[in-house]
């Protein structure tokens, strides 16, 4: 799979797709409802994020609304920020980290979020990546997504401050 494809996956009810310019709002709007699990993004934010090299993907409902996204970025990206810093540090394989990842909430439970890390699987097995990496918030606490990620089989490598301040778990899941 590769940055153009325009489906990865799908269900009867949704399909992912790689990150359009048209969805930047919607982004934006599930990015606000799943705060303070997320970094807060902003138009700008978001953006320069994009800029990057990175794998981006939305997920789209059967109306055709993004109701779910996952933005990430290669190891050897120019990508820059603290917590991909501190993984880089730690971590000396080739890795996909995992910016961010919300499903809006009537969506979840749905395999959805699943589903957008299988897809990224892919393309991070293709480009020969041997880890997927993220990190989750600790305080504030977010047991919620700690649960899914011990559920794919993430693992815990650490704790660190994210660039918001909060106290974060460094998570890798070999692929």
């Amino acid at each position: 799979m590769n940055q153009n494809e325009t489906t990865t996956l799908s269900s009867e009810n949704w399909t992912i797709r790689p990150l359009a310019s048209a969805d930047r709002a919607s982004v934006l709007r599930l990015n606000a409802e799943n705060r303070p699990a997320l970094a807060a993004l902003d138009a700008i934010d978001l953006d320069r994020l994009l800029e990057y090299d990175g794998h981006h993907l939305v997920t789209v409902d059967s109306m055709g609304e993004v109701v779910g996204f996952l933005l990430s970025f290669p190891r050897d990206s120019r990508y820059d920020d603290s917590e991909i810093n501190e993984l880089r540090q730690r971590v000396s394989e080739s890795f996909h980290y995992i910016c961010q990842v919300a499903i809006a909430s009537t969506h979840r439970g749905r395999r959805i979020g699943r589903a957008l890390y299988d897809a990224l699987a892919v393309v991070a097995r293709t480009r020969g990546d041997r880890l997927l990496c993220c990190d989750v918030n600790l305080a504030p606490p977010n047991p919620a997504s700690l649960a899914f990620h011990e559920h794919l089989g993430f693992e815990r490598i650490g704790t660190g401050t994210a660039s918001n301040g909060f106290l974060i778990a460094f998570l890798a899941k070999r692929l």
